[in-house]
Formats: structure tokens, C-alpha cells, sequence
């Protein structure tokens, strides 16, 4: 029935594809299983041979250029179902993808941007990272990025990942990487922006990481173990590569919080144990409430606060 379906409405796939591609969204989301920004469909209920095939067979339906352009007559608000588009047809058709993203005008995407280059909202950063997956359009991406890196105060992590030398020159201005907001420290992405700086230009890590490192602070000073999740490799990384801003993250926990949350994390799953163990065996020498704290804790969970050995081996 989907591929009947997608003969059937092929012309107005064809003409107006980025408003297409939203109207039937749940198409190409529930049915096929090739859109899927929520990474649900893997395993036994990843998509089945019949599916991609009936995926491929609709990316076939746009003309590279022609999409292309259609993305850059695109509105801002477009851009969330351009990049599913994008990934849909990546995922389908990964030489049609590079042929499209290859033909965007980025003149045009620039302009559409205009104002909001002062701070990037989620659905263009999306948008500029997808197109940068190939590797011929991130040149373009990172330049058309580095054109109006005077605007941007606050560099999203996805664009500082997909245009690194626009990164660099970013911290050295003194301005920041958003690796915190509203409350959230995100472990994941301060993981993979960290160790591009370290390997790249460690001079440059300290500057990267101290405008962050209350937020980081606040976080592991959280109740919930829900918090201490993602965080190990993390913070395995900023002990290693920058030692004065892992111990002023510790210096800033409120322990009475963080007794709570650490003890939590201790008693939950092997992701928060090793989280809660790692900190507290880099605590338990300080002479200072968090070091009192770290104590207390080793006496009440001998074995669990004790990490294992591996994650105490420096990483590569």
C-alpha cells in the first residue's frame, strides 16, 4: 500500500517535496520506519528490506538539484522537516544526499538564517549538522559558519563539532561553546567537543570548560541518580585533560544535595555506580566537606563506591 500510495502522489513529492515530507510524516515514520529522530526502530523492529526498498524507491523521485533548490527557498520554520527530509533520503540513497546537499546555495540558507545567527536555535544547528555530514558540503557549511561567527555568542556543540577550526577561533575570542543551559550540563556532547580540543588545541581546554563548570558542579550536586547518567567518560576526560577544572567542579558541589544524589547513584545501575564511584574516589583525599562527604560514603558503600579499575585507566 505505501508504495502504491507513493506512485500515486510522486508529482507532489516531486513539487513541493519539504511541505510533502511533513504532511506524510507518519509515512515515512511509522510505516516505513526510515524517519526516526527518536532512534526507536532498531533491533527486531528496524526497518525491513521491503521497507528500504520502497524508501529508496521515493528518493528516487526528487532530482538532487531540484530539491536543492527547494531547500534554499525554504522558510526558517522548514528547516526541522528539510533535515528529516535530508536523513531520510541519507538513509535511503546516500549518493542522492551528497549530490543534494553538494547543490544547496548556501547564500540563500545564510540569509534565510538572517537575525537568528546570534543564537542558533535547535532546528538550524540540526539542519547545518546534517548538511555537514558530507564531506564536500561541510567545507561550505563551516565557511558560510565562520562568515558570521561575529554574531554567534553562544556556539551550539553540533556546529562546533561540524566546523572545528570555527571552534577554536570561537574560545580563543573568549566566547563560549554551549556545553550548559537551563540547568543541564550535557555529558555527552562536552565529551566529544572536549576531546577535540584535547587532541587539537589543549591550550585552549581550560577556557572551553571554566564558563561551564558550575553547571557541572550543580548537576552532580542533584538528588536524583537519573543526573549522574552519560557522565563518566566525561568526567574521566576533564580529569585528565584539564585536573584545575575537575577539582573546582567538586569544590563547587553542594553536599548536602549531592550526599543524597551520590548515595542514590551508588544504589542504581551500573551507568550512575561507575559515575558516583569515579567522583568519590578523586574525593575522598580532599580536605573539605566534599572530601568529608566522600568518606562518609565510602563507609556506608564499601564495595560499590570503590570504581572499577577500568575506568581509572587514562584514556586514549
Amino acid at each position: 500500500m505505501a508504495q502504491i500510495f507513493s506512485v500515486r502522489v510522486a508529482p507532489r513529492l516531486r513539487s513541493a517535496p519539504i511541505n510533502a515530507f511533513h504532511e506524510m510524516g507518519d509515512i515515512f515514520w511509522y510505516v516505513l520506519r526510515l524517519h526516526d529522530p527518536l532512534g526507536i526502530y532498531v533491533g527486531k523492529i528496524r526497518p525491513t528490506a521491503a521497507m528500504r526498498k520502497i524508501g529508496k524507491f521515493i528518493a528516487r523521485i526528487w532530482d538532487p538539484r531540484d530539491l536543492a533548490a527547494s531547500i534554499c527557498a525554504a522558510t526558517k520554520r522548514d528547516f526541522q522537516s528539510a533535515s528529516g527530509l535530508l536523513l531520510f533520503i541519507r538513509k535511503t540513497d546516500p549518493k542522492r544526499f551528497s549530490k543534494t546537499v553538494r547543490a544547496l546555495l548556501w547564500a540563500n540558507i545564510e540569509r534565510t538564517i538572517g537575525e537568528y545567527w546570534n543564537w542558533l536555535d535547535h532546528d538550524v544547528t540540526v539542519f547545518l549538522s546534517i548538511c555537514s555530514i558530507d564531506s564536500a558540503a561541510r567545507k561550505a557549511v563551516s565557511e558560510t559558519v565562520e562568515r558570521n561567527a561575529d554574531k554567534i555568542e553562544n556556539l551550539p556543540p553540533r556546529i562546533a563539532h561540524a566546523c572545528p577550526e570555527t571552534a577554536y577561533r570561537h574560545v580563543e575570542r573568549r566566547r563560549q561553546i554551549a556545553l550548559a543551559a537551563h540547568g543541564h550540563f550535557d555529558w555527552q556532547w562536552t565529551e566529544i567537543i572536549l576531546a577535540q580540543f584535547a587532541q587539537h588545541r589543549p591550550a585552549l581546554v581550560d577556557a572551553l570548560l571554566k564558563p561551564h563548570i558550575d553547571a557541572a558542579s550543580a548537576v552532580l550536586s542533584n538528588e536524583h541518580e537519573s543526573w549522574f547518567r552519560e557522565a563518566t567518560t566525561c568526567l574521566r576526560l576533564i580529569n585528565q585533560s584539564a585536573p584545575d577544572c575537575f577539582e573546582q567542579l567538586l569544590s563547587g558541589v553542594t553536599v548536602e544535595k549531592a550526599e543524597i544524589g551520590w548515595a542514590n547513584a551508588l544504589k542504581g545501575n551500573a551507568e550512575t555506580r561507575n559515575t558516583s564511584a569515579f567522583i568519590i574516589h578523586h574525593a575522598i583525599s580532599r580536605n573539605d566537606a566534599v572530601g568529608d562527604m566522600a568518606r562518609r560514603l565510602r563507609a556506608r558503600f564499601p564495595k560499590r563506591s570503590v570504581p572499577n579499575s577500568k575506568i581509572l585507566v587514562p584514556l586514549e
